[in-house]
């Protein structure tokens, strides 16, 4: 009996001693990943651009983005994408929520998408805005719509090409905030749809698409990427500036 003891007391102690390895291996990893969470900052990117007239299925650009979506999320496991890309027959208004390397990532594609020589599936597109450090996400996940809204043959160049660029921006973005509160009624009543008095007119995008206070991707990446314009101000300076897409 007592050697049988002897046996079962250290067998009993190394199992435990194995549990307990791996539930401190596993809290060190949970507060690891946790500390990686807290140091990544949240960035808001709302962009448009023009669709080319020779475009024939939008879905191929839909499908572009999904798949840049995974691959970002396993590039960037630590970093969830989330937003919305509303692509409509001439026009699309993206939103990306996620790091200031996602945001970057995907600027880069699109750069890619507009110059590809096989079939450019973008043009003329601009920084609408750019949110540093925002409280809270719009959105819960990452997905597209399809909209049908058209331009309208009768309405020439839109009035508002003369109003400041802060007044279309901000109308922009308050039909974002209004968009994001429906989607997330809608996914337990009508499984998502966007009500069309909610829908953002083609119209005031493609105008966005031609103002020139608005960045092109080019254009932030190239100041994005100087190290010559650095400022001991530049959380306050990029605040003020985010309503031009700097």
């Amino acid at each position: 009996m007592s050697a049988q003891k002897s046996k079962t007391v250290p067998v009993a102690k190394h199992r435990d001693s194995d549990e307990e390895s791996e539930n401190e291996t596993r809290s060190m990893l949970d507060v690891a990943l946790g500390r990686m969470r807290e140091k990544i900052l949240l960035q808001r990117l709302v962009l448009t651009a023009r669709l080319p007239n020779g475009l024939g299925d939008r879905k191929e650009l839909a499908g572009h983005y999904e798949k840049l979506s995974l691959q970002l999320g396993k590039q960037f496991p630590w970093d969830n994408m989330t937003g919305l890309l509303m692509l409509y027959p001439s026009c699309l208004l993206h939103v990306i929520e996620s790091s200031r390397d996602v945001l970057v990532t995907i600027l880069n594609d699109l750069i890619e998408l507009q110059q590809s020589s096989d079939c450019v599936l973008l043009e003329a597109s601009k920084i609408v805005f750019i949110a540093h450090n925002p409280h809270s996400r719009q959105f819960q996940q990452w997905s597209y719509k399809l909209l049908n809204a058209e331009l309208d043959p009768d309405v020439g160049p839109r009035e508002s090409e003369e109003e400041p660029i802060e007044t279309l921006v901000l109308q922009v973005l308050s039909s974002l905030e209004t968009t994001a509160k429906q989607l997330e009624q809608a996914k337990r009543t009508e499984g998502g749809t966007l009500s069309k008095e909610l829908v953002i007119s083609p119209e005031l995008l493609v105008s966005l698409t031609a103002r020139e206070d608005l960045q092109t991707p080019q254009q932030y990446l190239k100041s994005y990427n100087s190290p010559l314009h650095m400022s001991m101000d530049f959380g306050h300076v990029k605040q003020s500036c985010s309503l031009t897409g700097v």
